[in-house]
């Protein structure tokens, strides 16, 4: 199986790099190819909304760092599994990963004509489970519009430093999450 991981968070050791590698040891260890993105550190032009990837055959205006991933051949709609990976900022996804997302744009309905799997790997820093709200009524609307299955999440609560992780079993949730597609 072909996974797609697509990261946002700029700490390139901060809690969701560990969720995100623990995911890839168990998905390797399972005979899977991941394959990762990090957004933050991506140059990745905002979509603008001048619809003319909707004239070109998805391609899009900008030649920058989101060109492999769009298009018919493009890692997004090639991949089997898609696992987006970002810490909880303001409710929702990182500006970096969401930036990337907005791009899915240029794949118009193309994308719901995949059978494809979604998962979801998030950390915040409060341990209040309400906190994540936001972020799963975005990926569950994700999951829905574009007919992709959705594939579980990881959510880690209370954890804004990796130490954190330490104390409870997510990385073994995300490395199992990997291990069972």
């Amino acid at each position: 199986m072909k996974i797609l991981m697509l990261t946002g968070s700029p700490r390139k050791k901060g809690v969701t790099a560990r969720l995100a590698a623990s995911f890839r040891a168990g998905a390797e260890e399972a005979g899977h190819e991941v394959e990762r993105y990090d957004a933050a550190f991506m140059k990745v032009s905002p979509c603008k909304a001048c619809c003319s990837c909707r004239k070109n055959g998805g391609k899009c205006v900008y030649d920058d760092d989101m060109t492999p991933l769009l298009g018919e051949e493009g890692k997004i709609l090639s991949a089997d599994a898609i696992v987006l990976v970002s810490p909880v900022y303001y409710w929702g996804l990182t500006a970096q990963l969401k930036t990337v997302v907005d791009r899915f744009y240029a794949l118009g309905r193309s994308m719901r004509e995949k059978d494809q799997r979604v998962m979801l790997l998030s950390a915040a820093g409060d341990a209040d489970e309400a906190v994540m709200d936001s972020l799963k009524a975005q990926f569950r609307s994700l999951c829905a519009w574009t007919r992709w299955q959705d594939g579980g999440m990881v959510l880690a609560v209370g954890c804004h430093e990796p130490e954190a992780l330490d104390q409870t079993d997510f990385e073994k949730k995300a490395y199992e999450m990997g291990k069972n597609l």
